[in-house]
């Protein structure tokens, strides 16, 4: 299960801040509004100097609706 904290938030972007399970070097973040019509399928690299983490940038449409998150 990942661990995300939602910040930096303008009106078009946003950004996420993910915590890995373990030490696992690279997450792979799903997400989709709940209508279908917007998705995000990423893998990205986490950071062991930051115990880690990583961050990464989504557009706003996907948090003004109800947005399924998951770690595949």
């Amino acid at each position: 299960m990942l661990n995300l904290i939602i910040g930096s938030v303008t009106p078009t972007k946003a950004r996420i801040w993910v915590r890995g399970k373990g030490e696992t070097p690279v997450a792979f973040l799903k997400c989709s509004s709940a209508d279908g019509s917007t998705s995000l399928n990423k893998l990205f690299e986490l950071e062991e100097r930051h115990g880690y983490t990583g961050v990464i940038e989504v557009d706003t449409v996907l948090l003004q609706t109800e947005s399924k998150f998951s770690q595949i």
